[in-house]
């Protein structure tokens, strides 16, 4: 019995010893989770300190990239202020320039005067010549044609001048409108009719020609228009 009962003994004591011995491995395994898992957490969710260390970063790198964009922008903007003051200072240089625009005129072919005075009408005429300049006597007017009509014991003149092309005539009418008093419109013809000086005048304009009938009434000067036009056809 003393022999059972201290082999019994024996192994209680050896069993208390595995125990024990067990007990701290089984700690270390089990709180090796926790410690695995803090150690995890540092990476997946960083400090405070590190989060606001990055935003900073961050936003300076934004504020920079921000500043460095306005100053491209001013730099373009005086670039293209600069280029406007130049082309502007040239464009008013060139066309300010009295003698450069003389010199343009002069370069200018000057257009032909033609003898056409094969083209007035023969009935009541009294003569037929060419004007080098200052046709009807209109210091702004150029050269052309001119015919002396007496009919009907009433005289006038019948005068035509050939432009370049058919704006050059319709602004040269345009001139020749400004210069007449009283003006109205004349829709058929085109033209106006008033008064030159002392003189009742009908202007208008046929393709390349300016016409002017000088020294008629309307109505006559009507006439005289529809006659002359069929001639320079």
């Amino acid at each position: 019995r003393q022999r059972f009962h201290a082999s019994t003994s024996e192994r209680n004591m050896r069993n208390c010893k595995g125990s024990a011995m067990l007990v701290p491995s089984e700690r270390r395994i089990w709180a090796a989770p926790s410690l695995l898992t803090l150690h995890y957490s540092k990476f997946r969710h960083p400090s405070p300190l590190i989060r606001s260390e990055s935003s900073t970063t961050a936003v300076t790198s934004v504020r920079s990239l921000s500043r460095q964009s306005n100053q491209m922008r001013t730099e373009t903007v005086i670039l293209l202020g600069v280029a406007l003051m130049l082309g502007s200072c040239g464009s008013s240089t060139e066309g300010g320039d009295p003698a450069s625009e003389q010199a343009a005129e002069q370069q200018k072919p000057a257009e032909e005067i033609r003898d056409e005075t094969y083209r007035f009408n023969k009935d009541g005429l009294v003569e037929a010549k060419v004007v080098q300049d200052n046709l009807c006597g209109q210091d702004f007017m150029p050269g052309g044609n001119f015919a002396e009509y007496e009919k009907g014991g009433k005289k006038y003149q019948v005068c035509f001048t050939l432009r370049r092309n058919a704006d050059a005539a319709m602004f040269l009418s345009m001139d020749y409108r400004d210069a007449l008093g009283d003006q109205k419109f004349v829709p058929h013809f085109g033209g106006f009719y008033g008064m030159a000086g002392e003189t009742p005048t009908l202007v208008f304009q046929k393709n390349r020609y300016l016409v002017v009938i000088a020294g008629l009434e309307l109505e006559e000067a009507d006439q005289a228009g529809r006659v002359i036009a069929g001639y320079l056809n």
